[in-house]
């Protein structure tokens, strides 16, 4: 495996000039590697930090690494641009550093594969069957338990480790503090053939959002569409697994969520909105439901939770650290940053007028006024589900959604790519392979299972 530098000269790759900047500017970059004689997977540690001659950065965006996804590094005036990839691939000054591809793509199937020295790996089915016996002991009724369990297997199942079980230990200190309760007073306060709204007395978040879901594809099915808004929720887990409930009865599904803010608006170092997630699900006939479901901040919360969980820094360009300062440091980092700049913080803002402001529950004014309580953790949703038989034929419908994944299929590859993938595909095929051979689990995560384990006298699934 050729290091990502291979290919040019140590004089050349430390004296590269950004096109964008002015000709005093050289970027000089300090390397610090892993024994990359580890194997593909010490590529996930490598780290590459800009020392800037005369200048720092000011300017920030984002530029696809070979993973399609980049992160910005942050400092002072104009300038130049340096970038970190959030996966795999790095830059300097927007000019890509070179890599074999098949080392590219090997990584990335490592790392959203959760692959660990210290992982070990349980059935699906066992860890859901602990979740659910744990969330029972916790107070929860046996139909909440199983929804909650099932919605948190499911993130694991499709890679999505930072809304699955590591969140299991956070889950019971909400009800420990008395913010989420087990067995909550769900209530219908307004209900009209297309639209519902739910208060769910902190019911917790895939409780109330299955039985909403289930309700908006009910009006869908009469009226068309079905619109569910739920006030005084908590934490509802990845919410494609909702927009995917409507796919499999042949609706689109959509499903928004805000919390009190957590990431910095654009041009911001203080928190001032939510990385208010965002999934959008349609039905397609020869393939999978198409899903895109992602948080408008460069990555999610619970990505920083599970590289605390495995002991490795996250990538410069995620999240600052109380003092609004860039940071590398999972447990420092205190506020997200916006993906895209001014379009995920911008998303953001009007994802709050659609959820929170619907439903006469604001949760990000609150906290600017002062509000006493206003951060603590509480959320506001919308899930839709629209019957595409209403507008045209269904079958047809599915027909041309194959047809757009067969073309951008079919596009030519760029440099550093060996596919071009669509929205939920990497997801599905980690959902393949880890139903196949079971859901890694690092220590960290493991050890919150443990505690919960000794806690509630619920045996720990086996490892295979």
């Amino acid at each position: 495996m050729s290091p990502p530098w291979s290919g040019s000269s140590r004089s050349e790759t430390r004296r590269r000039r950004c096109r964008t900047c002015t000709p005093c500017c050289k970027v000089r970059q300090r390397r610090s590697y892993r024994a990359a004689e580890k194997g593909p997977s010490a590529v996930t540690h490598l780290r590459w930090v800009p020392r800037l001659s005369r200048h720092s950065l000011r300017r920030t965006t984002s530029t696809p690494g070979p993973s399609g996804l980049g992160a910005p590094a942050y400092a002072k005036p104009p300038c130049v641009w340096t970038f970190l990839s959030s996966l795999e691939g790095n830059a300097i000054c927007g000019i890509p550093l070179k890599w074999e591809a098949g080392d590219v793509n090997r990584v990335g199937e490592e790392r959203r594969a959760g692959m660990g020295a210290k992982d070990v790996r349980v059935k699906a089915e066992d860890l859901k069957g602990f979740m659910k016996a744990v969330f029972e002991k916790a107070g929860f009724t046996a139909e909440g338990a199983e929804n909650q369990a099932d919605v948190l297997t499911w993130a694991n199942l499709r890679g999505v480790d930072s809304h699955g079980v590591q969140r299991i230990s956070w889950y019971l200190e909400l009800v420990d503090k008395g913010h989420m309760k087990p067995r909550p007073n769900i209530r219908i306060e307004k209900e009209t053939p297309a639209v519902l709204l739910v208060d769910a007395d902190y019911a917790p978040g895939p409780v109330v959002t299955v039985m909403a879901m289930r309700r908006a594809i009910e009006k869908a099915r009469n009226v068309g569409i079905g619109w569910a808004a739920i006030r005084n929720t908590l934490h509802q887990g990845a919410m494609g697994y909702y927009s995917l409930m409507a796919a499999n009865e042949g609706m689109a599904g959509i499903a928004i969520v805000c919390n009190p803010p957590n990431m910095a608006p654009h041009g911001a170092r203080a928190s001032g909105v939510h990385n208010s997630p965002i999934a959008i699900c349609v039905p397609g006939r020869k393939h999978r439901p198409l899903m895109l479901d992602m948080a408008t901040s460069v990555a999610a919360r619970g990505k920083l939770d599970v590289a605390e969980d495995k002991g490795i820094p996250i990538p410069l360009g995620w999240a600052l650290d109380k003092e609004g300062r860039p940071t590398t440091d999972p447990k420092a980092a205190a506020v997200l940053l916006p993906a895209g700049g001014g379009k995920g913080s911008g998303l953001a803002m009007l994802f709050e007028c659609l959820t929170s402001l619907f439903v006469g529950n604001p949760l990000l004014t609150p906290v600017f006024q002062g509000k006493p309580g206003a951060e603590v953790h509480r959320q506001n949703s919308v899930v839709a589900a629209v019957d595409i038989a209403t507008f045209t034929d269904l079958a047809q419908y599915k027909t041309n959604a194959d047809a757009i994944v067969d073309g951008i299929k079919a596009l030519p590859t760029a440099e550093g790519f060996s596919e071009v993938v669509v929205p939920g595909e990497p997801e599905d095929r980690v959902y393949d392979e880890r139903v196949k051979n079971g859901i890694p689990l690092p220590e960290g995560t493991f050890l919150k299972m443990k505690n919960a384990s000794e806690r509630f006298g619920v045996p720990l699934p086996a490892c295979i």
